[in-house]
């Protein structure tokens, strides 16, 4: 009987080759550290920057009312007070810290639709906030008061 005809064949060639595999990436983790070098490395990730650091949740607040509107109007909501961010504060977050890569700003004003005012609250260690409504509006917000100066 040719081995190649046996069901164990292919398995053994899966593994085999997982094997290889896993150990390769063992590998690619860097060379040990120098003798009296501590024992420990660590390795900065790929591009050379180290990793944010994220900022901690200190609350999430549910059915929370507010409706994002013209972005300029404070949340209040159990003695706190949230403001938008300013558009050049938006291109400036850091959301990977906020543990979210993702961040949508409402530009165009209408009057709320189903679940527009209403939603959830996350805030921060930092100031900041993010608030979203149970339709899936979502906006940035800080502890600090700002002056808007468009028109809504």
């Amino acid at each position: 009987m040719d081995t190649t005809d046996s069901p164990w064949w292919g398995f053994g060639t899966l593994v085999a080759a997982l094997l290889v595999t896993v150990a390769a990436c063992g590998q690619a983790a860097g060379p040990d550290p120098a003798p009296g070098a501590g024992g420990t490395q660590t390795s900065a990730p790929a591009s050379g920057a180290a990793e944010p650091e994220q900022v901690e949740v200190v609350a999430v607040h549910e059915d929370v009312d507010y409706y994002i509107g013209c972005a300029d109007a404070p949340l209040r909501h159990e003695g706190l007070e949230f403001w938008p961010l300013l558009p050049e504060e938006r291109e400036d977050l850091d959301l990977v810290r906020y543990g979210t890569g993702m961040g949508v700003h409402i530009v165009a004003v209408a009057e709320p639709g189903p679940g527009d005012d209403i939603g959830t609250l996350t805030v921060y260690a930092d100031g900041r906030a993010h608030y979203v409504s149970h339709s899936g509006q979502e906006i940035w917000l800080v502890d600090e008061p700002r002056e808007y100066n468009w028109v809504c």
